[in-house]
């Protein structure tokens, strides 16, 4: 009879020690050093526009209902572990990287007139210890012209930085209102 328990637990519980040693062998490569791993300890911090990165500086569209609409544009700070300074970002409106990139892209956008919206700040703080800080971007969208087929497309670069800018530093924010 004892036998026979100890037979049916090592039938049952094999599939999960079988399964448990895989796992251990496969898990276990991550650790081993090779040519693929690489020390992010040593590299240095730098600052980007996430919603930039994500689209490759690219054009995010973004519908917008009646009245105000409120947009937060985020500034990051990329390191291997947050700094113990603060760092400042200072943002800026495009014009000259939108004409750029209707030029490279063979697109139309127009420029978001400056009476279409308003921007808390274009100087950022990001705090010792924290990875962002953001400038609130406020529609007017009552103001946006509707009833063109105009393409509007509000683009905020970094300007400069106390810590050194990636290349996702252009966001294209492309303005649709919905009546």
């Amino acid at each position: 009879m004892k036998i026979m328990k100890r037979n049916m637990f090592i039938a049952k519980g094999w599939p999960l020690m079988a399964g448990a040693a895989m796992a251990l062998f496969f898990l276990s490569s991550c650790l081993k050093s090779g040519p693929y791993n690489y020390d992010f300890a040593g590299v240095g911090a730098s600052v980007d526009l996430p919603l930039a990165a994500a689209n490759g500086n690219g054009v995010v569209p973004f519908t917008f209902g009646a009245g105000s609409n409120t947009f937060p544009v985020y500034a990051d700070l990329a390191s291997p572990s947050p700094l113990s300074k603060s760092t400042t970002v200072t943002l800026m409106v495009d014009s000259a990287y939108l004409n750029s990139y209707n030029a490279n892209n063979g697109t139309g956008y127009s420029l978001l007139p400056d009476s279409d919206y308003t921007i808390n700040t274009l100087n950022l703080t990001i705090p010792a210890g924290q990875r962002l800080d953001s400038a609130l971007v406020t529609f007017n969208i009552a103001k946006v012209d509707t009833s063109s087929a105009i393409s509007y497309v509000l683009p905020i670069s970094i300007s400069s930085a106390s810590e050194p800018v990636e290349q996702w530093s252009h966001l294209l924010i492309g303005v649709t209102v919905v009546q």
